[in-house]
């Protein structure tokens, strides 16, 4: 391991990430001890710390939430300081924020890697950490690869579903300027909303000589299966409307997500049922592209999923396809497949 930043499994083999030449290697036969989380404590300048060393992303330490104080984060690439009430947003971040490519490869959501800290190890970047996160009571990383430190934003992962009953409908003039229905302007500034423990965790310029336009692509949070929907592009006229086109896209689709959360407030009916059966107004699927190639095709009085909204036009709530809403939802749900989406 002493090479290896940190190994991981995939369905063939190991892959290595060495540190010395910021490369990544194939391993074969490597005897690797079992890859467990760690819960522990240390003594810094004769006060006490929580430490955790998060290896196995299949398994949140819940117990972590009953010590209260300032907590040591370790991950594969990164440790973080930061208060006990941060540990499982934290947590849930670095678990959809892995790089694309470890992502599609990984089997098992486990890292291998020897702990940066010890009880007989504490380093100055350690002691340079808890230094700064005293000064501010902000989140402070230690990146791994880089050897930086610095501080951190978290953007809280959602656990619920936001309630929009008391929503503003307000008219605007819109006027066509060309491309687009507004103009953006330069004062808008949405690096904000990109960042180590945010919904959009990483952008990159894709300039090229050859193409007049700036283009960028940005990458959202996602979970594994929804790994190949987190790169997004946007493209304009100037480097800062295609950076702030890419943010817009990752947001837009990450909105759309279909989160834990939203199993509970999943209606499962057809619509012939829930336009009689329902106090709220139901949008007949008919109205919609549906997709006349597919195998299973419409039938009003066939059960789908379904979720409630919020139409802004009229500000009523409206009962709709659940899969006019997501972008993309879990494979066992039932659904009247739309044409627009299956072509996205």
């Amino acid at each position: 391991m002493k090479n290896f930043l940190f190994i991981y499994k995939t369905k063939k083999n190991y892959i290595g990430y060495n540190l010395k030449d910021m490369s990544y290697y194939y391993l074969e036969n490597i005897y690797l001890e079992k890859s467990e989380n760690k819960i522990c404590r240390l003594t810094i300048k004769n006060e006490n710390y929580i430490y955790i060393e998060f290896k196995n992303f299949n398994k949140y330490q819940k117990e972590v939430e009953a010590h209260k104080g300032i907590i040591f984060i370790e991950f594969y690439d990164s440790i973080y300081l930061c208060e006990s009430r941060d540990v499982k947003n934290i947590f849930q971040r670095k678990k959809e924020s892995i790089d694309y490519f470890i992502l599609e490869d990984i089997v098992d959501f486990k890292f291998y890697y020897d702990s940066y800290i010890s009880k007989s190890n504490i380093t100055e970047d350690i002691v340079k950490m808890l230094e700064d996160f005293n000064k501010t009571r902000e989140i402070i990383k230690f990146d791994k690869i880089s050897g930086k430190i610095y501080r951190v934003y978290l953007e809280k992962y959602p656990i619920k579903k936001e309630n929009f009953s008391n929503i503003k409908i307000e008219k605007e003039k819109y006027i066509l300027d060309g491309t687009r229905i507004r103009p953006l302007g330069d004062k808008i500034d949405l690096s904000k909303y990109v960042g180590d423990l945010k919904p959009v965790y990483f952008t990159e310029s894709l300039f090229s000589y050859s193409n007049p336009y700036s283009v960028y692509k940005s990458y959202s949070c996602r979970s594994k299966i929804e790994n190949e929907y987190s790169i997004h592009g946007g493209k304009g006229n100037t480097d800062f409307q295609a950076y702030s086109s890419s943010i817009g896209e990752a947001y837009e689709r990450y909105s759309a997500r279909f989160f834990e959360y939203d199993i509970e407030h999943i209606i499962y009916d057809s619509f012939n049922n829930l336009k009689y059966s329902s106090s709220c107004d139901v949008l007949n699927p008919e109205l919609l592209c549906l997709d006349k190639n597919y195998i299973n095709k419409y039938d009003g009085d066939k059960k789908y999923e379904w979720i409630k909204i919020k139409n802004l036009t009229n500000n009523k709530d409206t009962i709709v396809p659940a899969n006019s809403v997501f972008f993309h939802i879990i494979e066992k749900i039932i659904l009247c497949f739309i044409h627009s989406r299956q072509q996205e």
